[in-house]
């Protein structure tokens, strides 16, 4: 009696991979290991050449140098 009854309230019961809720939850972090894994690859695969050090304006030498500090981990040429 109480089976029947169970199952009457909640329905016949389905295989885990027929329920939607399931594959949101699967798809969402699935699909940012994917774009992190692109973005990862795109990243390392074509890194920005370093500038060279000597800026054609006094202006931007900072920026030459805070870009360059970045690129090659604070190595002094």
């Amino acid at each position: 009696m109480q089976a029947a009854l169970k199952e009457k309230i909640a329905g016949p019961a389905q295989p885990w991979w027929r329920v939607r809720m399931v594959w949101l939850v699967l798809a969402l972090p699935l699909s940012a290991v994917v774009a992190g894994t692109t973005t990862a690859v795109i990243a390392l695969s074509d890194p920005d050449p370093v500038v060279r050090a000597s800026a054609e304006a006094p202006a931007e030498r900072p920026a030459v140098e805070g870009r360059n500090h970045a690129s090659t981990g604070g190595k002094q040429p």
